[in-house]
């Protein structure tokens, strides 16, 4: 009978032991799951700067267009306590000339974006022309660099989605 009193003790105290190690195993494994993010960073927490048009990274339009179009940097990410430059550059594909196919209405290369706005246009008159569809008619807005030089070129990630902006003038 004394053995049987002790068994049912031992047992006892085996489950409660048990209890403790299942308890204490839990406290490490929730502490080292919630520990594991701790020095990633949200992607879209970094402050960046994109071209693009109607959130396209390319656009066409047609050869007989006569407009002005805009085309927009834009500031996502993070807040902004100071105006932002963008360097650009336009590279004009073989297929098209300034002043026959379309004109830069935005002169220049640099265009300053002022604190507390977040979208800057540059505007390109678009000019009824023929087009020979054996060239590149294409013309490339692409974003060279950026002041302050923490703001990322691009998306966030590898590839730098909307660093640049290709316009394709087409036939219809």
């Amino acid at each position: 009978m004394q053995i049987g009193i002790l068994n049912k003790i031992l047992v006892q105290i085996n489950k409660r032991i048990m209890k403790n190690i299942s308890f204490a195993f839990c406290l490490v494994f929730i502490s080292i799951l919630s520990s594991c993010n701790k020095q990633e960073k949200e992607p879209y927490n970094n402050a960046f700067v994109t071209i693009m048009d109607n959130n396209l990274s390319k656009t066409e339009v047609v050869w007989n267009r006569k407009d002005i179009a805009e085309y927009n940097f834009s500031l996502g990410g993070s807040s902004f306590k100071q105006d932002v430059t963008v360097n650009y550059s336009i590279i004009v594909g073989d297929g098209l000339t300034e002043g026959i196919d379309f004109q830069k209405v935005t002169n220049g290369s640099q265009i300053v974006i002022p604190k507390g706005i977040y979208e800057m246009p540059i505007r390109i008159k678009w000019l009824e022309n023929e087009l020979n569809n054996d060239l590149d008619n294409t013309i490339r807005i692409k974003i060279e660099s950026v002041d302050p030089a923490y703001i990322n070129i691009g998306r966030p990630g590898p590839d730098k989605n909307y660093s640049e902006l290709i316009i394709e003038k087409v036939s219809e």
